[in-house]
């Protein structure tokens, strides 16, 4: 059976096995309509053998020492940095008129970079319970994780789709729908106000109708149940998830395998920074962030996750879970109209994904 697939802000993708009874092993394969030439598993994160410091490649687990850029190196041609912003280069026209020179070398530890396992459990909602798996992407099928439905998610990790309130049966899930508006609304409370008969707006009495003066406060909803108690997630994260622009599509169709290929099933990624998936970076998402690095994120309202405020990371190309000013700041100039580009974020053209 497919496996149920959402995106989680502009980074994760988030994967729920189903149906979570059946005792049969499953791994996730991830594909794009939008990128042919992605193809990877869900596994751990790529991590360097020894420090066990992320990494893309053998080049992340080596330093560049004796200056003021501690990058990834393979080599010390690797380590050349300009004069003034000590912006990492290779000839002088990399640094806008400053000079590019070699004053660091590469220190080589040795290790490499390899997929690494088990999968560790992340608490996305902030309330101190573990909400799932956090994985990433990678290339080699011996690399994926291959779990029974019920392992990708135990008991523990079980929350209501919507509201993210922990839960053992749907029973125990409140939210609705208002079956015209598609409001939220309180399944124990029945709050769907009634509905205008012209203007389509929500309403309590006719004065709130405006279209004319036969437009009467008089369809009523209901509040009809919408939310389901699902197993944890896995959150796949890593430099092959990116958002939607006004220039392309990010569409990621995720397939069950378990002998047999059972899918695929797709989400669509949001544009970059739009938190609360509206198609608009405004005011909204910038404050869902502040409120994630405050530890105060409100999980009863869309997008109930912290991860959907978790931009940019420590290293290059990867969100890192934490929520904190770098943050923030993408979303103000995402907000002032800043595009998603990974060259500016990472200064690394590794960012370059998924197609290289």
């Amino acid at each position: 059976m497919p496996p149920r697939v959402e995106s989680v802000g502009s980074r994760y993708l988030a994967i729920t096995p189903q149906p979570p009874v059946n005792p049969t092993p499953v791994a996730f394969l991830v594909t794009s309509p939008d990128w042919p030439c992605l193809s990877k598993y869900v596994g751990g994160f790529y991590e360097c053998g020894d420090t066990g410091t992320r990494c893309f490649t053998d080049a992340y687990c080596n330093q560049c020492v004796g200056g003021p850029y501690d990058g990834p190196c393979l080599s010390d041609e690797d380590c050349k940095t300009c004069t003034d912003s000590h912006a990492p280069c290779q000839t002088d026209d990399d640094c806008d008129g400053d000079t590019c020179v070699q004053v660091q070398t590469c220190s080589i530890s040795g290790e490499t970079c390899a997929s690494h396992l088990p999968l560790a459990t992340i608490d996305v909602s902030g309330d101190g319970v573990a909400d799932g798996f956090i994985a990433s992407l990678v290339d080699d099928p011996a690399d994926a994780v291959s779990l029974a439905p019920a392992d990708w998610g135990t008991t523990s990790y079980k929350r209501c789709s919507v509201s993210f309130e922990p839960c053992t049966t749907t029973a125990e899930c409140d939210v609705g729908r208002c079956n015209i508006s598609l409001k939220p609304c309180s399944l124990s409370g029945q709050d769907c106000r009634n509905y205008c008969t012209e203007s389509a707006w929500d309403c309590v009495e006719d004065d709130d109708c405006t279209a004319s003066e036969t437009d009467t406060c008089t369809i009523a909803q209901t509040c009809e149940d919408y939310e389901t108690c699902i197993y944890g997630r896995v959150y796949v994260a890593g430099v092959d998830i990116i958002p939607s622009e006004s220039t392309h599509t990010t569409t990621y169709e995720v397939s069950a395998v378990c002998g047999a290929v059972a899918g695929p099933t797709a989400a669509v990624m949001p544009r970059w920074a739009d938190a609360d998936g509206n198609n608009v970076v405004n005011f909204a998402d910038i404050q869902l962030g502040v409120l994630a690095f405050l530890w105060n994120f409100p999980i009863d309202i869309p997008p109930r996750t912290r991860l959907s405020v978790d931009l940019v990371g420590t290293y290059p190309c990867l969100a890192d879970q934490v929520v904190n000013f770098s943050d923030i700041l993408q979303s103000v100039l995402a907000f002032k109209g800043n595009k998603y580009d990974p060259d500016v974020l990472a200064i690394s053209a590794v960012c370059d994904v998924p197609c290289p």
